[in-house]
């Protein structure tokens, strides 16, 4: 896979007009990033002899939803962005199996029992942590963007084609502890 890191730092300059339209905007989209720092979701890396000739950066946008109450604003990483005649992150992951339950047995399993049990997993996909280096994005503390930072997703990003399969994998074998031997 080859570096996209001009297409992630132009699209990331590509920003700066709608920050300059609206501060809040910029202010929110910083916030949701320093919260992603404090509660290890990213995190910041060393940018000394670093070779971004082998590394993916992730572009990324807002997508603003005002009728939400809980979440306005989400960041969206464009794991399918590539450099012309290349491939995107997403080119190069398998999807994996189909790992969810047939839903009609599902459902029919449901109505045997007189109470049920039913429970969500909160940011399901951020609760499975990658190895480091496999998804990178770019930010800068100013707009237009002079200097850029490099962070690390930690966790799982949605959107990654393989991210139902490692859900469905993780819900089905809870019970086996993931070692750094485990790790490819």
């Amino acid at each position: 896979m080859a570096s996209n890191f001009n297409l992630a730092k132009n699209r990331l300059k590509g920003l700066a007009s709608p920050f300059r339209e609206d501060n809040s905007l910029y202010e929110n989209y910083t916030s949701v990033l320093e919260n992603q720092l404090t509660d290890g979701i990213i995190e910041s890396v060393n940018t000394e002899n670093l070779n971004q000739n082998l590394i993916y950066s992730m572009p990324h946008h807002p997508i603003i939803r005002n009728d939400k109450e809980t979440t306005k604003l989400r960041i969206v990483l464009d794991v399918s962005s590539k450099e012309k005649n290349c491939f995107s992150l997403n080119d190069n992951l398998k999807v994996g199996p189909n790992l969810n339950p047939n839903l009609l047995i599902l459902l029919l399993k449901f109505r045997e029992f007189r109470i049920e049990l039913v429970s969500d997993v909160k940011k399901a996909f951020l609760q499975i942590v990658l190895a480091e280096d496999c998804q990178r994005f770019l930010w800068s503390d100013n707009f237009p963007p002079n200097n850029f930072k490099i962070y690390r997703n930690k966790k799982v990003t949605f959107g990654v084609k393989s991210s139902p399969f490692l859900l469905a994998s993780n819900h089905k074998t809870p019970h086996k502890r993931i070692t750094k031997d485990h790790i490819l």
